[in-house]
């Protein structure tokens, strides 16, 4: 199929260097209300879990997909307060303190950008219960994301 031409309208857009990026965007964003270029500042939890290509959390026998079935298993296992973290998010969704356990408090997931792949260093566990009660239809539980480079790991804020 042959291209048509374009219109001078149209070339006078494609020829402006501000307006040319917007122009050739073919992808449509994948997180609601993204703006192109925009990375999302609050993403849910089965966003998070599509997101994240690699864990250093894994085990050595295990793929990406066990690791969170792992990690959704011991967010079900009570803890000092009697309640499981699973039941927290569901009921109170990700707080911005120290909810269920040890640890510092925090306010959001650091989400690690490399060449190729995503990962968290922290809260795999809330973000595999926020991504099973979503599945199941509970609501959607948003996580605040800062978006690191992946070398900021090595020298954290």
């Amino acid at each position: 199929m042959a291209k048509r031409a374009l219109n001078p309208h149209q070339m006078a857009f494609m020829d402006n260097p501000v307006l040319r990026p917007a122009a050739q965007r073919t992808r449509k964003p994948r997180f609601r209300g993204e703006i192109p270029g925009q990375l999302a500042m609050l993403m849910s939890g089965t966003q998070l879990h599509r997101e994240i290509t690699k864990s250093y959390d894994a085990e050595d026998h295990e793929n990406l997909q066990m690791m969170w079935d792992r990690k959704l298993r011991e967010s079900s296992w009570p803890v000092s307060s009697g309640q499981t973290l699973y039941d927290s998010m569901r009921e109170h969704g990700f707080k911005f303190e120290r909810d269920v356990g040890e640890g510092p408090a925090t306010k959001s997931i650091r989400l690690f950008h490399d060449n190729s792949n995503r990962f968290v260093l922290n809260h795999h566990h809330r973000i595999a219960s926020a991504a099973e009660i979503e599945r199941q239809g509970g609501e959607e539980i948003l996580f605040p994301v800062e978006h690191k480079d992946w070398k900021d790991q090595l020298h954290p804020d």
